[in-house]
């Protein structure tokens, strides 16, 4: 995550600030038998809106339509519950 952050703090390096947002997006819109990368790809948005900069927080409120479609994701794996998450938090 340190890495992430000091990729998108850095404003010399805005080139790999849509970098990194363009594959946070492409993991969230991932099919659900990839519900690892979405969870990652959340957790991760989590986080930069934490403790990551203003502009990491313009972009995630911008892509919320993105995050309010999984808010009731479920994924089911061999009749077990694998991924469910998402509470209002955003």
């Amino acid at each position: 995550m340190e890495f992430v952050e000091r990729g998108i703090l850095s404003v010399s390096l805005s080139d790999k600030f849509s970098k990194i947002f363009k594959i946070v997006w492409e993991a969230a819109d991932s099919p659900a038998r990839n519900w690892r990368k979405i969870f990652k790809a959340l957790m991760l948005t989590e986080y930069l809106v934490k403790n990551g900069c203003e502009r990491c927080v313009d972009e995630i409120r911008d892509h919320s339509y993105r995050i309010r479609q999984l808010q009731d994701f479920n994924y089911y794996e061999e009749r077990v519950v694998s991924f469910a998450f998402l509470e209002d938090s955003y």
